[in-house]
């Protein structure tokens, strides 16, 4: 069977019903998410050395995609084993935890009750392996840069101590977190300190912005996560005196004060966070690369790429000594990222193998 090979050179149902079980009719529907009745180790436990943890609900629950709804921040090498039993959820751990760290596993919309399948949101489980619970947020909200919309689905927010730009494509991260549909985001429980803030849309879940589709955003800056640095300067603009004085002044009026504590809790600045807002967008790549093929008609050759091709595009048949233009005529597409190599001799394209 006569064969030959182009190397291409590029410039950098099962349908079934049954019974429905559940509860006699009657009542009010149930709405109310999941509620956890105990957690073993408590919950914000310090000096954490357990080797499972027990997260206790007061209904049957279920846990739906939670390989990728978990947010593990730091995230470990080995993801812990992940079981339901009745009304608990076990979390056995692979791997040896860092020492002095605080840990946060957040479920997003992994929880739900089995009945109703009412979420449970963004239900977080924290402990440190020292004696200190970090207690820092990073904050904000993620927009589309051409239009200023919210990401669709969700991306992942990370935290670089290494300071250096190249980081999120060489190192997974420190902290993590999730987008919500609204495109907010907060990764919490961080350590005081100057961070790399970078965004990616993880098409492979791997912590590294390694694919060419990925989009991207980042502070092009060094963040500063420091609660004393901003109550210092709170203080120097004499703000802060002042919002805990009205605070002093409501404990001493007590049920008597007109404006309600919480009201005034809400427009407090919160010291303990840093807002920002972060641009996604898709990098512009110099790489260009073959991302499709076929030969639905033998009479063609179809290649597609990811970028138009350049004058300098060349292809070689591998193992043929007749110049290109006689054995193909070439017709690229309106923006020349595909052409369409036509076979000009009948007893090629009539073969079984074209490679």
């Amino acid at each position: 069977m006569f064969k030959f090979c182009i190397a291409i050179i590029l410039p950098a149902i099962l349908v079934y019903s049954c019974a429905q079980q559940g509860s006699p009719s009657g009542g009010p529907k149930d709405e109310d998410p999941p509620v956890v009745t105990e957690t073993v180790p408590a919950n914000y436990s310090n000096f954490f050395d357990a080797q499972k943890i027990f997260i206790t609900f007061d209904e049957y629950i279920v846990l739906d995609n939670v390989n990728q709804e978990l947010v593990i921040s730091p995230p470990l090498a080995e993801k812990p084993e992940i079981k339901l039993r009745k009304k608990t959820i076990v979390i056995e751990f692979e791997e040896e935890l860092k020492s002095n760290t605080t840990y946060t596993f957040n479920f997003g919309n992994a929880i739900k009750d089995l009945h109703e399948g009412n979420q449970l949101i963004n239900y977080e489980y924290v402990f440190a392996t020292g004696e200190h619970l970090d207690s820092l947020s990073v904050k904000g909200t993620l927009k589309n840069s051409f239009d200023l919309s919210a990401p669709e689905g969700s991306v992942t927010v990370m935290l670089y101590d290494d300071l250096r730009d190249s980081v999120p494509l060489i190192e997974t991260p420190l902290y993590i977190g999730k987008s919500r549909p609204d495109g907010t985001f907060a990764v919490n429980n961080l350590r005081q300190g100057v961070y790399k803030l970078f965004a990616i849309k993880d098409a492979n879940y791997n912590f590294l912005f390694d694919q060419p589709n990925e989009e991207i955003a980042f502070l092009d800056t060094n963040l500063l996560v420091s609660a004393e640095f901003f109550r210092e300067i709170f203080r120097q603009k004499g703000i802060l005196d002042s919002l805990l004085q009205v605070i002093d002044t409501l404990r001493v009026l007590g049920d008597s004060a007109v404006i309600s504590r919480d009201s005034i809790d809400s427009l407090m600045p919160d010291l303990n966070s840093v807002t920002v807002d972060l641009f996604m967008f898709t990098e512009k790549t110099e790489v260009q690369y073959l991302t499709d093929y076929r030969r639905e008609d033998p009479r063609k050759l179809e290649l597609m790429f990811n970028s138009s091709l350049t004058d300098s595009f060349q292809y070689v048949p591998i193992g043929q000594d007749i110049p290109n233009e006689e054995l193909f005529f070439e017709v690229f597409s309106a923006k020349r990222d595909t052409v369409n190599l036509w076979i000009r001799d009948s007893l090629l394209y009539k073969m079984d193998t074209v490679g």
